[in-house]
């Protein structure tokens, strides 16, 4: 009589075997984890798959390095699957939608086959499968307008977190990621009423996706049809997570394209001119406000230096408002703030305080380092002496607001070279 092989030689190796039986018996031997590298590295090669492999090949999508879902054989995969699927199991659909929802963002040669492939098979072969329901119902999830019905039900939920919550998308895959643009666009318009709510989820859940979602929402703003108007709401959220966007100091505003960029800028520029002229000139200045504003489109750039009085200095709304790029005036009457603004090529500064004259300095005289890196200025670097060619007198105030900002644009113009441009005047708002 033969006796088997028991394929094991030496008395440690059989210990082990006696042990090993002893635990399965007693069924406290855990069951070897199912290895979906080694199917997909098999698959690939093009190994006669067990049932139980072919059971498990949809789990397997995007196991392997490089997964499945990236390699030229996914289309044979995708063969299997259905044929599984045409014998009535459901376990291909359920696998590929769990493997689809665990993609991350990115590029991906697969997930568009990947997707078709669920989005026309759901449907046909998803019903009387109770595992299935919830995505037979959101099918179109997985269609070419998948991002934008997500978005919708998102915004029509109770909040954008329960929204996404019942969609059953996790919110770093990337459908959820792909919603954001359109979620981005709609708040800053038609949603508006879901701007705040929408804006503490990016926080809490996807903060690395902010630069991109308010790019989409500042070029919204700029289709035809829209207005460039400055929305506070909006501006204060890109300022406390992006900055100042003429500084960058994170180099997130360069993966922001340069029009919602140069928009970003400008409402900045906006905020810090009426913040000057409104609440750092005592009694405001009506007469510079309304020339500022009506070449707002020409003012690169505006940083503000706020004097040493505590009404200024110390409030909390004005230090709210200039933010993080707060500067100060040393040297000058605790009254007296400055204010900076780029014109062309031309850095132009004017003083709270009315009786102070203009002064204009080319930008290179004065690089940038200068109007950006100081914390404090000192009044005297701003004033380079009074016989300057580039110091410009204010016409009498008591004239009216169109020829005093008419009046002051041809002086700015005489003294900066003929360099300063000529707006087209029409009566003070």
């Amino acid at each position: 009589m033969k006796h088997r092989s028991l394929g094991f030689t030496g008395p440690e190796k059989f210990a082990q075997a006696l042990a090993d039986l002893e635990e399965r018996a007693a069924g406290t031997k855990e069951k070897p984890a199912y290895d979906y590298s080694d199917l997909v590295e098999r698959f690939s090669q093009g190994a006669e798959l067990s049932r139980l492999d072919r059971r498990k090949l949809a789990y397997a999508l995007t196991e392997g390095m490089p997964p499945l879902l990236e390699r030229p054989v996914l289309p044979q995969a995708l063969e299997e699957m259905s044929q599984s699927l045409r014998s009535g199991s459901s376990q291909p659909l359920a696998g590929a939608i769990f493997c689809l929802l665990q993609v991350r963002p990115g590029a991906s040669t697969g997930l568009d086959l990947l997707r078709q492939w669920v989005n026309e098979n759901l449907k046909t072969y998803g019903p009387g499968h109770p595992l299935l329901e919830h995505w037979i119902q959101h099918a179109d999830l997985f269609g070419p307008k998948g991002p934008d019905i997500l978005a919708e039900l998102m915004l029509r939920a109770s909040s954008i977190s329960e929204g996404l919550q019942a969609s059953r998308v996790p919110p770093h895959c990337w459908l959820a990621e792909e919603a954001l643009p359109n979620l981005g666009r709609w708040t800053a318009v038609e949603w508006h009423h879901k701007r705040q709510d929408f804006y503490g989820f990016l926080e809490a859940e996807l903060p690395h996706s902010i630069a991109r979602t308010l790019d989409a929402a500042l070029r919204r703003l700029l289709e035809p049809g829209s207005s460039p108007s400055r929305v506070p709401e909006i501006e204060a959220f890109f300022l406390k997570h992006l900055g100042h966007p003429s500084l960058d100091h994170k180099g997130l505003w360069q993966t922001v394209s340069e029009p919602s960029r140069a928009l970003a800028r400008k409402w900045v520029n906006e905020k810090n001119i009426k913040l000057f002229y409104n609440h750092l000139v005592q009694a405001g200045d009506k007469h510079r406000l309304h020339f500022w504003m009506q070449y707002l489109d020409l003012v690169d750039d505006v940083r503000i230096a706020v004097g040493a009085n505590d009404s200024y200095s110390s409030n909390p709304e004005i230090s709210q408002a200039l933010g993080k790029e707060i500067a100060y005036l040393d040297y000058a009457e605790s009254s007296v703030s400055a204010v900076f603004l780029k014109v062309g090529g031309w850095w132009i500064v004017e003083f709270s305080q009315v009786g102070n004259a203009t002064f204009g300095y080319r930008a290179e005289h004065k690089p940038a380092d200068f109007w950006w890196k100081s914390v404090r200025y000192s009044i005297y670097s701003l004033k380079a002496g009074v016989d300057w060619p580039h110091r410009v007198i204010h016409p009498a105030r008591k004239l009216p607001d169109s020829d005093w900002r008419q009046g002051y644009a041809y002086r700015l113009r005489d003294a900066l070279n003929n360099e300063f441009p000529l707006a087209g005047f029409v009566p003070g708002p």
